[in-house]
């Protein structure tokens, strides 16, 4: 094993982290390309190290495999173990390739372009809520609302329901904190019990559209089991991925007016620079793998069974790849796909994510091209989660 450093503690709690994860990356990444955290885990920063680990194949998902986190997850007997082990973002090889190719045909280039007239739809009903001058919270009053009709639709959930589908989406959002307590994790369990539970009611009353309509009338039993909790996993995740990009691209463009003046006197900018957006602030902000064999990372050798964090936010803002990475650029060219991961695992709706995001902006800019933030933005508080990143609220002024 090569020399290393070990990291100096820092407070994952902290709000100053949370507003500024940044910084510490840069210290991270500046280090070495991996270290050993004190807490025994180890963290990659660096683009060319995390692009690479993200496609190599002694690194795993298969989590539910591993008694700690099976522990740490609530036991054998929760939902999350439960449905974890159903779920294609924790599992590998041909058992991975197998439920993703099954989920993939709906995310195709022509299969997502099919969905760009709802999705207008969808921000335009949103917008038009919305009153020149009016104060409105970025995350609630727009993102949220565009989001849960464009995911409730795409996977064929009732209107009537989409009140619910918020609640439980925001549940086990909460899980990603650093230490989710108990309440925490029995809330997002209840949801998760909820969701999949109503998903297969209305699969048997023939109430499904959508992605779910096509794919549960045509399995029962274990297939359906693994369908449904797949399509729980998609839409949870997809909502609360895009709510946060469309919410952090407009903070993005508030800290840069500059950008922010061009994307008005260029309405297809902000589409055209979504790529750079989840660049410059993503919401995944790490991925975790653990490793089956000894890896080679550096100087360092990552010992098998070890549990590596995949840095994609200090990826995304290496200069070794990207000039002046810490400045958002909409016309920066040839933006890596790592915001939205990279290899087997690249995020199945990140074409979806992008489409809605792209669209939310413009029209809004389009509308309301003078936007100004209620309060400082160095005063947001943001979501205490080394995963998920978020403001907790953006109040901006419609202009």
């Amino acid at each position: 094993m090569g020399i290393m450093r070990v990291v100096p503690r820092f407070d994952l709690t902290a709000p100053s982290f949370h507003h500024d994860p940044y910084s510490v990356y840069r210290k991270l990444r500046e280090a070495e390309p991996v270290v050993r955290t004190p807490y025994g885990s180890w963290v990659v920063t660096r683009f060319a190290e995390v692009s690479a680990l993200l496609r190599d194949s002694r690194l795993s998902v298969r989590f539910p495999d591993d008694p700690d986190w099976v522990t740490r997850h609530g036991g054998p007997g929760s939902v999350t173990v439960e449905d974890g082990r159903r779920w294609m973002l924790l599992r590998d090889g041909e058992d991975h390739r197998g439920i993703r190719g099954v989920f993939h045909r709906h995310f195709t280039p022509a299969a997502v372009e099919r969905q760009a007239r709802r999705v207008a739809d969808a921000v335009d009903a949103a917008l038009g809520a919305l009153a020149p001058g009016a104060v409105v919270d970025v995350v609630t009053g727009l993102a949220e609302p565009v989001v849960a009709e464009v995911l409730c639709d795409l996977i064929g959930f009732p209107a009537d329901r989409r009140g619910r589908y918020l609640e439980w989406s925001s549940a086990i959002a909460r899980m990603t904190g650093p230490v989710p307590g108990t309440g925490v994790r029995e809330r997002a369990e209840t949801a998760m019990a909820e969701f999949r539970t109503e998903i297969g009611r209305l699969a048997r009353e023939g109430r499904l559209s959508g992605i779910a309509a096509g794919l549960l009338g045509e399995e029962t039993g274990p297939r359906e089991a693994e369908f449904v909790a797949n399509t729980v996993m998609l839409a949870m995740a997809g909502t609360d991925t895009t709510v946060s990009q469309i919410a952090l691209s407009v903070h993005a463009l508030l800290r840069h007016p500059e950008q922010l003046e061009q994307a008005r006197s260029d309405p297809g900018l902000v589409a055209r620079g979504t790529a750079e957006f989840a660049r410059y602030d993503s919401p995944v902000q790490l991925v975790t793998r653990r490793t089956l064999l000894p890896v080679r990372v550096g100087d360092t050798t990552v010992p098998a069974g070890a549990k590596v964090m995949l840095s994609l936010g200090a990826a995304n803002r290496d200069p070794d790849r990207y000039p002046a990475p810490d400045r958002l650029d909409l016309n920066r060219p040839d933006v890596a796909r790592l915001p939205f991961g990279d290899g087997p695992h690249y995020c199945l709706g990140a074409r979806m994510s992008k489409l809605v995001t792209g669209t939310t902006l413009a029209e809004l800019l389009r509308r309301h091209p003078r936007l100004t933030p209620v309060a400082p933005l160095d005063r947001l508080e943001w979501r205490p989660s080394v995963v998920a990143r978020r403001p907790r609220r953006l109040l901006i002024r419609l202009g």
